[in-house]
């Protein structure tokens, strides 16, 4: 399961279980909760993460490029695109050491996930 912050309190969480009878049993436990389950194939960072930390990454390389400021990516983003909310704002709430760390793992093997240079330089602060 993501257990990033922010992750947990949608209705539906992502999750990685062995068998069947595992995955029946969790679905089962999650809507008594009031929640629904999404299986996800056990990949690093699952969906949310990996598609959240790619985006988040495009913000910094934005900002890198001097396209705008972080507050103006933020808010074109959530106004603009809907989004719960923009990819600054996002990426302290998760943490930018754990964006960081997990681009920097998908990066091994495929380079888009490259962080950008002023996202290493904050996770590194």
């Amino acid at each position: 399961m993501n257990g990033w912050p922010g992750f947990l309190k949608g209705a539906l969480l992502e999750a990685v279980a062995g068998n069947a009878s595992q995955q029946q049993a969790a679905a089962q436990l999650l809507k008594d909760c009031g929640r629904q389950v999404e299986w996800v194939s056990d990949q690093l960072g699952f969906i949310g993460a990996r598609i959240v930390s790619a985006i988040i990454n495009e913000a910094y390389q934005a900002l890198q490029e001097k396209v705008s400021s972080k507050t103006d990516i933020d808010t074109a983003m959530k106004l603009g695109t809907n989004y719960p909310m923009g990819p600054f704002t996002w990426a302290t709430a998760i943490g930018v050491k754990n964006v960081y760390r997990l681009l920097k793992k998908l990066s091994i093997e495929q380079p888009r996930y490259t962080p950008a240079m002023l996202l290493k330089e904050e996770a590194e602060q």
